[in-house]
């Protein structure tokens, strides 16, 4: 019995160290990203929330902005494979997103703020009210590119 438990000690302490990243249940996640996002940090960078959406490839995250911006908490993103391409969720209207969630399944994030909960729609760059009955109308026009005028804006 003392053998199998001094086994695993050992591997782990054989597993050789990983200079540039953080490593987790044997993946090598890579930080360099978190801290290199071109976002409207504050000067003490201040991240509540990160998730993958894997159909797309965005990292979404939640942050406290700048101290002059009127606004608590925002919501922006980031597509892994083009560090360029990235966008802050911005409808010219204070919203505080302070949190979200993904829906991995359908492309959806959800965005909970200040006047209520949205969701994005990625299929299709809408943003509209969250409705528990499903519907998805008067949707606000969006784009995670962040090149294009509308849900989200560039910074």
């Amino acid at each position: 019995m003392l053998f199998a438990i001094l086994l695993p000690i050992s591997l782990v302490a054989s597993q050789e160290p990983c200079p540039t990243c953080v490593r987790g249940n044997g993946t090598c996640y890579n930080v360099s990203y978190v801290f290199d996002i071109d976002a409207p940090f504050r000067n003490r960078v201040v991240i509540h929330k990160l998730a993958l959406l894997r159909s797309s490839n965005t990292l979404f995250y939640s942050f406290e902005p700048r101290i002059t911006d009127p606004e608590y908490y925002k919501v922006g993103s980031i597509n892994i494979d083009d560090l360029t391409n990235s966008s802050i969720v911005s409808v010219g209207k204070i919203m505080n997103l302070g949190t979200f969630d993904l829906d991995q399944d359908n492309g959806l994030v959800y965005l909970g703020g200040g006047d209520g909960i949205y969701v994005l729609d990625t299929k299709v760059d809408k943003v509209a009210p969250y409705s528990s009955r499903g519907d998805f109308f008067r949707g606000f026009s969006a784009s995670l590119r962040g090149r294009t005028p509308g849900f989200f804006s560039t910074f």
